[in-house]
């Protein structure tokens, strides 16, 4: 079955014959930069690591949407808060797990998995000047959408 195509407001996909939303989540994470006084960038990965969204706020770093990205790839691919990859793959094998997969990712804050009926179905990654501040925007964001 194909995929559904994406909309700025919600992005609905195809994951294994069942239609997920990731409902809001870039606009969400950009109010909540907003409200917050930051500028930020924000990716959605699906959980294969291919990208769903980007997004830019004017004034974040241009760096920014390359970074959301891989760690939005990293939160989805393997599950976790991007952040842990580094103690999971302690020793520096964590900076070697672009090579083994397709695409970029990063051992860094701001990446969380987003999880549907208790599955990980994508990544969500928020970069700017400060990581720690961006993954407690995505925890905002995330804690905030309803119950799936």
């Amino acid at each position: 079955m194909p995929e559904q195509q994406t909309t700025p407001a919600s992005f609905p996909r195809r994951f294994e014959g069942r239609t997920v939303l990731v409902t809001g989540a870039g606009t969400g994470v950009m109010a909540e930069a907003q409200r917050r006084g930051q500028r930020v960038a924000v990716a959605i990965a699906d959980h294969r690591g291919d990208p769903v969204q980007q997004d830019w706020m004017p004034g974040a770093p241009t760096a920014g949407v390359a970074v959301a990205q891989a760690v939005a790839a990293a939160a989805g691919t393997f599950q976790c808060p991007s952040a842990e990859l580094a103690a999971l793959y302690p020793d520096g094998l964590a900076a070697q797990l672009g090579a083994l997969v397709p695409f970029p990712v990063l051992a860094a804050p701001g990446g969380l998995p987003v999880e549907e009926d208790g599955r990980v179905v994508a990544g969500l990654g928020v970069a700017g000047r400060d990581p720690g501040v961006c993954e407690e925007i995505a925890r905002a964001v995330l804690a905030a959408r309803p119950a799936g």
